[in-house]
């Protein structure tokens, strides 16, 4: 509770330190003079870019929902994905969201594992997602903002290498279980010799039941190359409506000219600074990184009311929206509607489960059958080989029988000559 209130405190102790800066330096005449021009059409058009961003990361995730519980509704998942999203806004790094959204998952009937899997597969995916990207705009417009700022810009080959190396990291757990174990163990170990670490053996357990957890969800994406391949792809869609705002703000202020794409470029520049600042929010940084990257395309007069712009659709309305979802998720459910919930997907796991007994029954009668009549083949197969050598060996006793000399008793010497 004392980390949350703080967080809060520093996010608003941002946006009033942004604030007071406007006022003091331009001028409250100005400022309402600039916020009078302000074209409410693509005010609502970066405001409709924020909301397809939470629509499509609701979508994203509740497609790797519904394979492991099917009658969950998309309201439902909307409104994990809307607390999510502001649990993420008042911790750092995003680290807040996560445990929240398995939370109200399990409060929905959904089985831990099932809650788990699904939010794991969505953090992998838009992790790909925004790499890819990111790694895209580096290579195409790195050079232009460095020669056309400052070296100020090498910062997001930082934030690439962040996101980049969470990525591997990743790949490597899915990829290279026992070289990843070793590695992680011999970590425990240094820390344990530098006296980081209190019990290398616990946390080896812990961790080895996480690779298990994280190995099994990296079965389930592989299982499931369609349904792997449309997030992806919606994922980027995603990020690129949030990366689109900072364009409908400047048309917002009734300028033009700039070029779309550059603006696009310049947006991800901002994200990719920003994602290693451990602050809610990337506080203080992502004003500062917008600010420079955008003293290019607006106006000095217009410039830092177009970050406060900015910042408040992106960051300071997703917290207003999240938390309303978060209350309504609260209050929402009921015991009495979770014990439903729970007793809707308990039914469904049980018919799910049924019909692979079933179908690993009709496996086994078919492999029992295949097998009967393979017995039967060999045996008749044998009695025939044995029929058949029987035979031969008849024959060739007769053979031998027919090809020996007949002599009677008379004719033994023994007889002749008598006893002596």
């Amino acid at each position: 509770m004392k980390k949350s209130k703080l967080s809060i405190a520093i996010i608003i102790l941002a946006v009033v330190i942004l604030a007071v800066t406007i006022f003091a330096v331009d001028g409250p005449e100005n400022i309402l003079l600039a916020i009078s021009s302000v074209q409410i059409g693509w005010v609502l058009a970066a405001i409709g870019c924020m909301v397809a961003y939470w629509a499509l990361e609701a979508f994203v995730l509740h497609g790797f929902i519904l394979p492991m519980a099917p009658r969950q509704k998309f309201s439902n998942t909307l409104q994990v994905s809307m607390a999510g999203q502001y649990f993420n806004s008042i911790t750092p790094f995003a680290s807040g969201g996560q445990p929240f959204q398995a939370f109200y998952l399990t409060k929905q009937g959904i089985p831990v594992s099932a809650g788990a899997t699904a939010l794991l597969s969505k953090f992998i995916v838009y992790q790909v997602a925004l790499t890819l990207l990111s790694l895209a705009v580096l290579v195409w417009k790195l050079r232009f903002f460095t020669t056309t700022i400052s070296n100020f810009a090498y910062l997001a080959i930082l934030g690439f290498a962040v996101n980049s190396f969470v990525v591997l990291m990743l790949l490597a757990a899915a990829f290279f279980r026992r070289p990843t174990r070793m590695a992680v163990r011999w970590v425990l170990w240094l820390g344990h010799k530098l006296h980081l670490v209190a019990d290398p053996e616990g946390k080896m357990a812990q961790v080895d039941r996480s690779l298990g957890r994280f190995y099994d969800n990296c079965r389930f994406l592989i299982g499931n190359i369609p349904l792997l391949i449309r997030s992806l792809l919606l994922s980027m869609v995603q990020i690129l409506c949030y990366l689109t705002v900072a364009y409908m703000v400047y048309r917002a202020f009734g300028l033009y000219g700039a070029d779309f794409f550059e603006m696009i470029a310049a947006s991800a520049f901002v994200l990719l600074i920003s994602s290693f600042i451990p602050l809610p929010g990337a506080a203080v940084a992502s004003e500062g990184s917008f600010y420079l990257f955008f003293s290019i395309f607006f106006p000095d007069s217009i410039l830092k009311l177009a970050v406060l712009f900015w910042r408040l659709i992106t960051f300071y309305l997703t917290i207003v929206v999240g938390a309303a979802f978060a209350m309504m998720e609260r209050r929402n459910v009921t015991p009495a509607e979770l014990a439903e919930r729970v007793r809707e997907t308990t039914s469904e796991k049980a018919r799910e489960a049924a019909e692979r007994v079933r179908e690993t029954g009709e496996r086994v009668k078919e492999t029992a059958e295949r097998v009967k009549e393979t017995t039967s083949e060999r045996a008749e197969q044998m009695a025939e080989h044995v029929k058949e050598t029987a035979e031969r060996v008849k024959e060739n006793t007769e053979e031998k029988l027919h090809a020996q000399p007949k002599h009677g008793t008379a004719g033994h010497p023994s007889h002749k000559h008598g006893l002596r």
